[in-house]
C-alpha cells in the first residue's frame, strides 16, 4: 500500500533533504527477560544485572557517574542492535527458503573464522556457503540456498564489544580492565553498552573504574567550534609550546567538569611549567660535585630537615592524588612545592651555604644530600604529566638508580626519618617566626626603598631558657631563613616567649665583600680586612690548597 502524508519535520539535518520512514524489522536485546550468560549464574534480567553492577561492582570517578548511568538504566528499553547501512559489521544470520533463520553458536564461529582470513568483508563478497565453510547446518537449511542478513549491527554494539577484541585476545592484557576513559556523554553509549555487552555475554562487568571528563569549552562557558579563533588546536600548541607544557596544562584542570580554554590561556600557563623547570635546574646546578659517601643526615632541628619532612608529606599527597586519578591536584601540590617550599623558603636559605661556605663544608654537604632527595623524588612525581622534562633531567642526576629512563623507575617512597611532635612544633615555631619577618623586611623596603635583607640582623628576644635552647639549635638558619645578614639573641622582657625582631644594620656593621652579609666580624682576621669570619676562614683554606 502506497499514502501520501505531509510532514513537517522528517528533514536530515545533514544534508537537508526530506527523509521517509518505512517499518522493517529489527533485531533487538531484551532487557528484562531472565538470561544465563555463557559464563555465570542465571539473571533475572539484562538490566538488572546493569543496575546491580553499577551499584556495587564499579567505582565511578566521579562519584555521579553512578546515578547518572543508573538513571539510564531505569528507563532504558530493549536495546535495538540492527540498523539498515550498506557498510559496518553484519549480523552473522542466514535464512532459509522458509524465511528461518540460522544462528547458532556453530555458524557464528564458521563466520568469524572466514572473517579471521579474509576480513568482514567477506559478508559482501562471499556467498552463504563459502562463509560457513565446513560447518554444515542441517538439511534445513541447505547451503546453497540460504540468504544473507542485510542488516548491520549498531555501531554501539560494535565498540561496546571492545573488551572482547582488545583485553580477551592479549595475553599482557587483563579482564576486567582497571579504567574505562571517556568523555560525559558516554554513560549512554560505551560505558553503558560495553557493560551491556559483557554481562550479557560472560556475567561479569568489563571495568573496574569509569572515570569521565567534560569537554573543552571557551573562556565564557560556551561551545568552541574548528572555525572558532579560540579553538586549540593540539599540533600548533605543541609546536608553540612544546608537548610537555601542553600536557601539564591539561593535568592542571578540574576534568570532572567542562574546561575553558583559549591558546591565550594556554600561553599564559606557560609561567608555571617554567617555575617548575628553573626550580629543576637550580637543585641540578648545585649538585655538580655532590659527593654521597661524605653526606651526613641533618640534625633534627635544621632547615634541611624540615625540608625532607615537606617532602615526605608531599610524597604521600601526590601518590594518593595519582591514585585516584586527581591530577589537577598533583599539578596544585608539585607546582606549590616548587615555589614555596623550594623556592621561597628552603632554597632562598640555602644559597649562602651552598655558594659561600667551603666546598666540603658539612653545612653545604648536607644541604646537597637533601637537594640530592628532593630532585629525584620530584622528577618521579613529574614523570607522569612531564614525561620529556622529568626524562631530560633524569639524564643530568647523578648518584641515581642505574635506569636508562625516569619511566622505568619505581615511584618514590618515604625519604627522611619519622617525625615527633616536638620536631613540628619547633618547625611551626621556625616558620611562624619567618613570615613574621617577612613582613617587617617588606615595612623596611616601603620606607627605606630598595632594600636588601642582607643589610638587616634579626634580633630574637627570648623570655626562657627552653625557647631558647630550642631556637639555638637552628643555628644559621635563624638568620638564613629570611636571607638576613647576622641574627643573635636577647633577653626578653615581655610575656611572649620570643619576639623576632628585623634591625637595619647599614650604619653600624660593614659589608662582607665575599657574601654580602652585613655582619659585626667582617675585618676580624687582620689578612682579610673586607671579609667575615666565616668567608676568610674559606678564602685561607683555598689558599693553603
Amino acid at each position: 500500500a502506497e499514502d501520501k502524508i505531509t510532514h513537517s519535520y522528517p528533514f536530515d539535518w545533514r544534508s537537508k533533504t526530506p527523509t521517509f520512514f518505512r517499518a522493517t524489522e529489527q533485531w533487538f536485546v531484551r532487557m528484562y527477560q531472565g538470561f544465563t550468560p555463557m559464563c555465570g549464574a542465571a539473571q533475572p534480567s539484562l538490566r538488572q544485572a546493569a543496575q546491580n553492577a553499577s551499584a556495587r561492582a564499579i567505582d565511578f570517578i566521579p562519584k555521579w557517574g553512578q546515578a547518572r548511568l543508573a538513571g539510564m538504566l531505569q528507563s532504558r528499553p530493549d536495546w535495538c542492535i540492527s540498523r539498515q547501512r550498506a557498510w559496518g559489521l553484519p549480523i552473522p544470520v542466514f535464512y532459509n527458503e522458509k524465511n528461518q533463520p540460522l544462528l547458532t553458536p556453530a555458524s557464528v564461529r564458521a563466520v568469524a573464522r572466514r572473517f579471521a582470513e579474509k576480513g568482514s568483508d567477506a559478508w559482501f563478497t562471499d556467498s552463504p556457503a563459502q562463509l560457513l565453510g565446513d560447518y554444515d547446518p542441517g538439511p534445513e537449511f541447505p547451503k546453497d540456498k540460504l540468504r544473507k542478513e542485510k542488516d548491520i549491527f549498531d555501531v554501539w554494539f560494535e565498540s561496546g564489544s571492545s573488551w572482547q577484541a582488545v583485553l580477551r585476545t592479549r595475553a599482557d592484557l587483563k579482564f576486567p580492565t582497571d579504567l574505562y576513559l571517556e568523555g560525559s556523554d558516554q554513560h549512554r553509549g560505551w560505558f553503558q553498552l560495553s557493560l551491556l555487552n559483557s554481562l550479557g555475554a560472560t556475567g561479569q562487568v568489563p571495568f573496574k573504574q569509569v572515570l569521565t571528563h567534560g569537554f573543552i569549552v571557551k573562556p565564557d562557558g560556551t561551545k568552541v567550534s574548528k572555525s572558532d579563533p579560540e579553538y586549540v588546536k593540539a599540533t600548533d600548541e605543541i609546536n608553540r609550546h612544546g608537548a610537555d607544557l601542553l600536557r601539564l596544562w591539561c593535568c592542571s584542570v578540574d576534568y570532572q567538569g567542562d574546561i575553558p580554554t583559549s591558546p591565550q590561556v594556554i600561553q599564559k600557563f606557560g609561567d608555571k611549567y617554567r617555575k617548575i623547570r628553573n626550580t629543576l635546574r637550580f637543585l641540578l646546578s648545585n649538585l655538580y660535585d655532590f659527593d654521597p659517601s661524605a653526606a651526613q643526615p641533618p640534625p633534627p632541628h635544621s632547615l634541611d630537615a624540615w625540608a625532607l619532612a615537606e617532602l615526605d608529606m608531599l610524597i604521600a599527597d601526590v601518590t594518593a592524588a595519582y591514585d585516584s586519578y586527581q591530577l589537577h591536584a598533583v599539578f596544585r601540590m608539585l607546582h606549590d612545592f616548587c615555589a614555596v617550599q623550594l623556592s621561597a623558603v628552603y632554597g632562598n636559605a640555602s644559597k649562602d651555604r651552598l655558594y659561600c661556605e667551603s666546598a666540603a663544608s658539612p653545612l653545604r654537604r648536607r644541604c646537597q644530600a637533601v637537594m640530592h632527595k628532593i630532585v629525584v623524588a620530584l622528577t618521579k612525581m613529574l614523570a607522569p604529566v612531564l614525561v620529556f622534562t622529568a626524562d631530560e633531567v633524569w639524564e643530568h642526576i647523578a648518584h641515581k638508580e642505574d635506569l636508562a629512563s625516569v619511566h622505568l623507575a619505581l615511584f618514590p617512597k618515604k625519604t627522611g626519618p619519622a617525625v615527633d611532635a616536638e620536631q613540628r612544633a619547633d618547625w611551626a615555631l621556625l616558620m611562624s617566626l619567618r613570615v613574621d619577618l617577612q613582613g617587617q623586611l617588606d615595612t623596611l623596603t616601603r620606607q627605606i626603598g630598595k632594600y636588601k635583607a642582607l643589610d638587616a640582623e634579626v634580633v630574637y628576644e627570648v623570655s626562657d631558657a627552653k625557647t631558647r635552647a630550642r631556637l639555638e639549635a637552628f643555628g644559621p638558619d635563624l638568620e638564613d631563613m629570611v636571607s638576613a645578614g647576622h641574627y643573635r639573641m636577647v633577653t626578653g622582657s615581655g610575656s611572649a616567649a620570643v619576639v623576632a625582631k628585623l634591625v637595619d644594620r647599614r650604619s653600624e656593621y660593614s659589608t662582607c665583600a665575599r657574601c654580602w652579609k652585613r655582619r659585626p666580624d667582617v675585618g676580624s682576621n687582620a689578612a682579610f680586612a673586607d671579609l667575615c669570619r666565616r668567608c676568610a676562614a674559606v678564602v685561607a683554606m683555598a689558599r693553603q690548597k
